[in-house]
């Protein structure tokens, strides 16, 4: 539990906290770190199961457990330790970078229609991860979105796919 009054969860904040499972974030947090892989405020937490975020936060919400964007527009971070697939909201439209980076229990994922980008490193390290379906509007596969993803044997590209970065 975060006391209310905190502004920012940093970089590495609970990062290799390995029995961490489920975390309040108050209505006063406006930044959370979760933009690249290693320093990620959660880095090492693999057994995170929720986030829950106090409705009153201007910032973020969550659902499921899972950090979104106020709106619930943009994925910000799914806990690692969560297990199976994913059924995100039709509100969605964009994937943050490393949103679902190193969920090892992740297995499949169908992203919702509404989604017209993904971040950099989205998937990277779900190395659980089988099947992915990709939504039509999506034209671009930003760098490392499904670098380590060693069991990955079915991706569902869209017609409209223009762009595979590195």
């Amino acid at each position: 539990y975060i006391e209310n009054g905190v502004e920012q969860i940093g970089s590495y904040t609970f990062g290799g906290c390995s029995n961490l499972t489920d975390i309040y974030i108050p209505e006063s947090i406006e930044h959370i770190y979760v933009n690249d892989d290693e320093s990620s405020a959660f880095s090492g937490c693999n057994s995170l199961m929720n986030v829950y975020v106090d409705g009153g936060n201007n910032i973020y919400s969550s659902e499921n457990g899972i950090i979104y964007d106020k709106e619930k527009t943009n994925v910000i971070l799914y806990p690692r330790g969560k297990i199976g697939a994913v059924k995100l909201p039709d509100t969605i439209n964009h994937i943050g970078d490393y949103a679902f980076y190193g969920c090892e229990n992740l297995q499949s994922m169908e992203i919702p229609e509404s989604v017209s980008g993904v971040g950099i490193g989205s998937f990277s390290h779900c190395t659980s991860l089988t099947n992915v379906v990709l939504p039509d509007k999506l034209s671009t596969i930003e760098s490392e979105t499904f670098s380590h993803c060693t069991s990955l044997t079915n991706v569902v590209l869209p017609d409209k796919l223009s762009t595979i970065e590195n």
